[in-house]
């Protein structure tokens, strides 16, 4: 008991549940039970005593409310000492109880013995509400209760009588009872509260690790698709790049040969110029891919799938893959607009892998839009032949992969799932038609 007597640190969360709580047995035990005690003793002492123990009591009261609001707010500053209000929050509850002492001890010598055993029982269950409103802070709730009880014990003893002993030594009881159980409650509630606080810095602590794991996972999926679309680069700058290299020589010979002319060498150079454009505009296309969202921007589902489109048709064109569009909603909704064209893109890609891989003949990716109530809907088909039934659950699992070829990081789909329903509010699902795999991608409206 030493020691949570004269404790140097208080918890903020047990301060914060006797403040929250003492509101309302501050107003019991300086207001009503004044007025109830004054109703008893009115005809008994002086008007003018009474009147001066109200005043009392409502300074005390008001005292306690200021004291309160302060330590209140000082208990959520780290920066200001809660100490000092607490200290002078039990200075006012020790007042306090020993106003009661004094109305107690002053009415002996004008009430009868009936009447001093109801005021001492309107005090013993006035104190019995205080382990609800001061338990947490084992201090006050001792002060409250030690400085009320005793000198009632005090009182009687005084008194004399074998009822007023008989009471005396039951209030003793009584109030050793009383501060056992506020320790044990006390003890209970600090115990508590430390786990629960050990508790939420183990969840904080794994929320971190889980954000920079996946905020890891991001970058790796974002490295392994910039590797891909780096490839999609070669692939798209080779045509321009030979077309450019044959103009060049073209004009070269021509030059040997001293058969150049002006409308030859414009034309030519037009040339240069129009595939150099093709050039910037496939870095731009690809520059823009990667730039990320801070804030979501209007966009429909037709801005995304050209600027993929834009990305990847060459590829699909190399391979002899046919890209059907059903276009069927040109609605606007928010979202982050680069996020949304990175899983686009690679559920294509993922689509273009599987054709390539499985020696498809005909191949055909097919994306489709439509709209479905308060919601806007993008699918992603194949004739691919589909996912296999048991993996089918596992696909969006990081580092999972079903590809054959070693160079599938297990990520794309993880991250894809992750971009679209943590961070668009939106919905990832996969199933398998009669042809091949179904990706659907759902998110809200504006």
């Amino acid at each position: 008991m030493y020691k949570e007597l004269f404790a140097k640190e208080y918890n903020p969360r047990l301060v914060d549940m006797m403040l929250k709580a003492s509101h309302g047995g501050t107003f019991s035990v300086n207001i009503l039970t004044p007025i109830l005690l004054s109703a008893l003793l009115y005809n008994y002492i002086e008007r003018d005593y009474i009147i001066l123990w109200i005043v009392l009591n409502i300074i005390i009261y008001f005292a306690r409310l200021i004291l309160t609001t302060k330590a209140t707010i000082a208990n959520k500053d780290p920066e200001i000492d809660v100490r000092i209000y607490l200290y002078q929050i039990f200075i006012v509850i020790f007042l306090s109880a020993m106003l009661h002492a004094y109305a107690l001890w002053y009415s002996l010598s004008y009430v009868n013995e009936m009447q001093i055993l109801f005021i001492a029982m309107i005090t013993i269950t006035m104190v019995s509400g205080s382990i609800l409103t001061l338990g947490s802070v084992f201090p006050a709730f001792f002060i409250y209760v030690f400085f009320n009880l005793f000198p009632i014990i005090i009182v009687f003893i005084f008194k004399g009588g074998e009822i007023f002993y008989t009471f005396a030594f039951a209030i003793f009881v009584y109030m050793f009872v009383m501060l056992k159980n506020g320790l044990t409650q006390f003890r209970v509630l600090e115990e508590n509260i430390l786990l629960k606080e050990s508790f939420e810095l183990r969840v904080k602590k794994s929320l971190k690790e889980l954000k920079q794991k996946e905020k890891l996972l991001y970058e790796q999926s974002r490295l392994a698709q910039m590797g891909e679309m780096m490839s999609m680069i070669a692939h798209q700058w080779r045509q321009p790049l030979n077309a450019i290299s044959a103009t060049s020589s073209s004009l070269q010979l021509k030059a040997k040969l001293n058969k150049l002319d002006p409308k030859f060498v414009i034309e030519m150079t037009d040339n240069i110029a129009t595939y150099s454009q093709h050039l910037s505009d496939t870095i731009d296309d690809f520059r823009n891919f990667f730039k990320p969202n801070k804030e979501k921007d209007k966009v429909n589902f037709t801005q995304i799938i050209e600027a993929v489109v834009n990305i990847i048709h060459h590829s699909l064109k190399n391979h002899h893959i046919e890209l059907m569009q059903e276009l069927n909603c040109e609605e606007d909704f928010k979202s982050y607009t680069n996020e949304l064209k990175q899983v686009v893109l690679n559920l294509v890609k993922n689509a273009e892998d599987v054709l390539i891989e499985n020696e498809i003949e005909n191949p055909y990716i097919k994306i489709i839009t439509r709209t479905q109530a308060d919601k806007f809907v993008l699918e992603v088909r194949d004739n691919g032949g589909g996912i296999p039934k048991k993996v089918l659950k596992d696909i969006f699992k990081p580092y999972f992969s079903t590809k054959k070829q070693k160079d599938g990081t297990g990520l794309g789909l993880y991250m894809s799932k992750m971009i679209i329903e943590e961070h668009c509010k939106g919905k990832l699902r996969a199933y398998n038609s009669d042809e091949g795999a179904v990706f659907v991608i759902t998110v809200g409206s504006l």
